[in-house]
């Protein structure tokens, strides 16, 4: 378990410092702002097809040998990218750390949201802190480095993704559940994949948002006049708001149902990033929206996981969906930066929390439709 935690931390580190690293790799390589941000897209599509892959075949892959498999991958990519002598090469060796991410993501969530029991809540939003936890030192360590290459930052990453082995230990100890045999028929897939349709939605929504805001603050805050090496720092910020909301608001609002948590969080996320673009102390108002977003993730898959009897399934499922999002995000994020406007940056951050908001009134709106549907044909059954 320790491991587990030891490995979500590499992962949030790995995502958030090669975010903060772009201004960077733009001088090192010297590259464009949109050839930059190819390298988080390149990341993702990786990670992508990773978590697509190990979600459909997921009864055939024995889980500790595919742990290791994807853990050699995603620390050769990062090491690989750490040395690469082109633009070309280090976005070939990112492709190939962003497939093994998207397996180890997967993996880590689906154990820890499903193989404790009743603290499976508490579990996975202890390991989502420990992602926003690494997110911090990614950035941090980003900037130290920056003196010399911050492409060693992704060595040593590598090389501590390489000392958590036994993290496969623990995600093939997770339990299996009912029903997910080689007898479970397409029925019940279709049954988790109408249950699962609107929390994928705000999960594509939200985690697209997380993966913008860490690839492109730290430029919209060098853009804005902050020195790249501070821009760096303050990047880390708001992973650092996302890690304190992930342990902070549950606490304080376990009464509240998760919907009007999830609705709440991302209102009060549309106004930071609003705030954000108006120029006047961004910094703060990135912090302040990575915490109000914090509970958002952890919540949707806690909350996915009492509404259906597979929540393996479910979780790849919306694990995917995010996947796909940390792809086009990010990318419309580079279409629309403009240097002599940065603004239009935390403007379209602002589009995409309005969407995630959105999102989660209608995936609410859409389980309300459904369980008074399912009533209807229990009265009607019953009285047959």
């Amino acid at each position: 378990m320790i491991a587990g935690f030891a490995l979500i931390v590499a992962l949030g580190a790995a995502v958030a410092a090669l975010g903060a690293a772009l201004p960077f790799l733009r001088e090192r390589y010297d590259i464009g702002v949109a050839a930059s941000g190819f390298a988080i897209v390149a990341f993702n599509v990786g990670a992508l097809f990773s978590t697509l892959g190990c979600g459909l075949a997921d009864r055939r892959l024995p889980p500790r040998p595919t742990v290791l498999g994807l853990l050699v991958l995603f620390a050769g990519g990062l090491g690989g990218a750490g040395v690469a002598p082109s633009w070309a090469l280090f976005v070939t060796a990112i492709i190939i750390a962003g497939f093994g991410y998207g397996g180890i993501a997967l993996y880590l969530n689906t154990t820890f949201a499903s193989a404790f029991g009743k603290h499976n809540v508490l579990m996975i939003n202890l390991l989502q802190a420990a992602f926003g936890i690494g997110a911090i030192i990614g950035p941090l360590a980003t900037a130290a480095t920056a003196a010399v290459d911050v492409r060693w930052t992704l060595v040593a990453i590598a090389v501590v993704t390489a000392c958590c082995w036994a993290a496969a230990g623990c995600c093939a100890a997770r339990r299996r559940e009912p029903g997910t045999g080689s007898g479970a028929g397409w029925s019940s897939i279709r049954t988790v994949l109408a249950v699962s349709a609107p929390f994928v939605i705000v999960g594509v929504c939200y985690n697209g948002l997380e993966t913008a805001v860490g690839a492109w603050a730290s430029t919209h805050l060098t853009w804005s006049g902050m020195d790249p090496d501070a821009a760096a720092r303050s990047t880390a910020l708001f992973w650092a708001g996302l890690t304190a909301g992930r342990v902070i608001i549950p606490l304080a609002a376990k009464n509240l149902h998760p919907a009007l948590l999830i609705r709440t969080s991302l209102a009060v996320s549309v106004a930071m990033f609003s705030l954000a673009a108006s120029g006047s102390a961004p910094v703060l108002y990135y912090a302040a929206a990575g915490f109000a977003l914090g509970p958002v993730l952890p919540t949707t898959l806690a909350w996915l996981g009492t509404v259906t009897h597979r929540a393996q399934l479910a979780n790849s499922i919306l694990l995917t969906g995010c996947m796909a999002a940390n792809v086009t995000h990010p990318w419309l994020v580079g279409a629309s930066a403009d240097p002599a406007a940065p603004w239009s940056i935390p403007a379209v951050l602002t589009g995409f929390a309005a969407l995630a908001l959105f999102a989660s009134l209608a995936t609410t709106a859409f389980r309300s439709r459904r369980r008074s549907r399912d009533q209807v044909d229990q009265h009607v059954t019953t009285s047959s």
